[in-house]
């Protein structure tokens, strides 16, 4: 999700790294599975309160706290999805989930695995899962941003504004920013520093993608993955840490009994 309103810890003392295109092949070193969610479903408007009962008292804080109604109610069914999917990994009940967060503030699960990573933008919802390696996924709705050129100045390197100022007209300006922040957020949630390290400290124009990891240990690279290909209307991108990766692709279903479940 695009948000520039964050104040980060460090902008300058990390140098401007690079990014690698994770393995989309079965050589790979770890599995991320990627799970679609379909926040404009009928099914997904009518998560209905047998299924928001699998929330915890603080989610549900949290979707009461939004401003707007279509809000509360995508972060809601994303929630629940969340948790169906997790649960249906762990072999336990949706509402028995039990998340903690690491010393960088980033959600994990209690036990530590599987490592998880949620997004959502409008009417689309992502979760990153993987048994072996941190992982971070970032997904926006191709839409018009007013705000993009400030947008460029706050996020891009100078290599990404030269290649954004070639673009042939606003429409492929504004997806190829998106390209470039989804890549870049993907990264820095695989890292677990999230947006409190600028964006600007990952290069995303120029290849092979490596993304040393910005402000840590520098035999931690975090590989990275474009969605852009699976996605219908979005530009997404996931990423690990430590390990290439391989990408599966999943869709997830919604009962018709009030209760989501994982397909």
């Amino acid at each position: 999700m695009i948000d520039c309103s964050a104040e980060y810890l460090d902008k300058t003392a990390s140098p401007t790294v690079q990014l690698e295109q994770g393995r989309l092949t079965t050589q790979a070193q770890s599995l991320i599975e990627i799970w679609c969610i379909n926040l404009s479903s009928d099914r997904a408007a009518a998560v209905g309160v047998k299924a928001t009962k699998s929330l915890s008292a603080s989610e549900r804080a949290r979707a009461e706290r939004f401003r707007f109604p279509q809000e509360s109610r995508n972060f809601t069914a994303s929630h629940v999805a969340l948790r169906h999917i997790l649960g249906a990994k762990l072999g336990c009940s949706p509402e028995f989930v039990r998340f903690v967060k690491d010393e960088q503030g980033k959600p994990q699960m209690a036990g530590g695995r599987p490592f998880f990573s949620l997004t959502h933008s409008r009417d689309v919802a992502l979760v990153a899962l993987s048994a072996g390696t941190p992982v971070g996924v970032d997904v926006e709705m191709v839409r018009p941003l007013p705000e993009l050129e400030a947008l460029i100045e706050f996020a891009c390197t100078a290599h990404e504004q030269a290649e954004l100022a070639n673009a042939a007209d606003l429409s492929a300006r504004t997806r190829l920013f998106m390209a470039f922040w989804t890549r870049k957020e993907a990264a820095l949630k695989a890292t677990g520093r999230g947006l409190r390290v600028s964006p600007r400290l990952i290069e995303t124009a120029l290849g092979p993608w490596v993304v040393p990891d910005p402000v840590g240990a520098p035999d931690k690279a975090v590989h990275v993955s474009p969605l852009n290909g699976f996605l219908d209307g979005a530009i997404g991108a996931a990423a690990s840490l430590g390990a290439a990766h391989s990408l599966v692709m999943k869709d997830f279903a919604w009962s018709r009994d009030d209760v989501a479940v994982a397909a």
